[in-house]
């Protein structure tokens, strides 16, 4: 494909994970944290987030393709390897909710219990663990914000350069990449 879909289809699910990571720092109130209305709103922003940047990786990787002599390779390679991590962390924690809801409102799977009862019973155990050491998800929803942040600094780099007016990139740019990148 020769044309670049990648800056359309990188910010939604920039938004959307964003937005996530934020609501989920708010679980640190114990009411928020398993609030059905809460847990569906956050469980929505996931997988819309998550399967975009699937959809930015990918298109990413035309982009590169399409512009590769212009871009700085270094920066384009950490851009990569940044939104490659980006995706998965929010990927386990969108196997985590999964998981968690099946917990949760488990009773909407009793078709399948009974079809693959070990495989309920894996995704049982794994959705309480998550349940269990909620502050994981807490930990890696902050995580994931910083690591969407770096990405998408570096990704600014690559457009208007290191030199950019905005001073998040080149603090960003200086400190994964320092000299190397200039």
């Amino acid at each position: 494909m020769n044309i670049d879909l990648h800056p359309i289809i990188v910010h939604t699910p920039i938004a959307f994970l964003a937005i996530y990571a934020a609501l989920e720092l708010l679980t640190v109130f114990k009411r928020l944290r398993f609030s059905k209305t809460f847990f569906v709103l956050k469980a929505f922003l996931l997988t819309v987030g998550f399967f975009g940047s699937i959809a930015a990786t990918i298109s990413g990787e035309n982009a590169l393709e399409l512009h590769r002599e212009f871009l700085n390779a270094e920066i384009a390679h950490l851009h990569e390897e940044y939104g490659e991590m980006t995706r998965n962390v929010f990927g386990l924690l969108f196997v985590a909710y999964l998981t968690m809801a099946a917990t949760l409102y488990g009773q909407y799977m009793t078709s399948f219990s009974s079809k693959f009862p070990r495989v309920q019973n894996m995704i049982v155990r794994v959705g309480e663990f998550f349940k269990k050491y909620y502050g994981l998800a807490i930990l890696l929803g902050i995580l994931g914000l910083g690591l969407v942040s770096i990405t998408g600094a570096l990704g600014g780099a690559l457009v208007y350069g290191t030199e950019s007016k905005d001073p998040f990139i080149g603090l960003t740019v200086d400190l994964v990449c320092g000299a190397k990148c200039e």
